[in-house]
């Protein structure tokens, strides 16, 4: 969940450095993560590895969500460098080491923090047409290319 936000978000991009935060169990990010990942030579940044564009066209047409002005869907490089992103980026890199390059077959969604019955209900809708958006571009053969892995551009709120 991401408080005060009033949108969801796919997240596209998980960042290895800079996690200064401490969990409530006091565990350090730096040290179980940005630490362990550079001594196993990972990269500063993982893409998740589906083809965003198509994916974000797909889901915000979905008709579950499509003319709902509170499900508003977007996409995000930027997790929060606290426990999001470091499970992003976990994720990932377990993706990553697997196969080199490999990476996809990962997504993370942030929802907003409502919790009432018609909150839960439109989060469902988001998050199905979410998990629809992403096999049926992965199925159709929709893979990142080198230009979205590598090149930064700006997402249509």
């Amino acid at each position: 969940m991401a408080g005060g936000r009033d949108h969801y978000t796919l997240e596209t991009v998980a960042h290895r450095d800079h996690y200064k935060i401490k969990d409530v169990d006091e565990r350090d990010g730096w040290l179980d993560g940005e630490h362990r990942w550079r001594k196993e030579g990972l990269p500063d940044k993982l893409h998740v590895g589906w083809d965003i564009y198509d994916v974000q066209t797909r889901w915000r047409s979905d008709s579950s969500i499509a003319h709902d002005s509170k499900a508003r869907a977007q996409l995000s490089r930027d997790a929060g460098r606290f426990l999001c992103e470091f499970i992003l980026y976990e994720s990932l890199s377990r993706r990553y080491q697997e196969d080199g390059e490999r990476v996809g077959k990962v997504a993370f969604l942030h929802v907003p923090g409502g919790y009432g019955t018609e909150d839960v209900e439109r989060g469902v809708r988001v998050a199905e047409a979410a998990i629809r958006s992403l096999v049926a571009s992965w199925e159709e053969g929709h893979r990142a290319s080198e230009r979205e892995a590598g090149v930064a551009r700006t997402f249509v709120a």
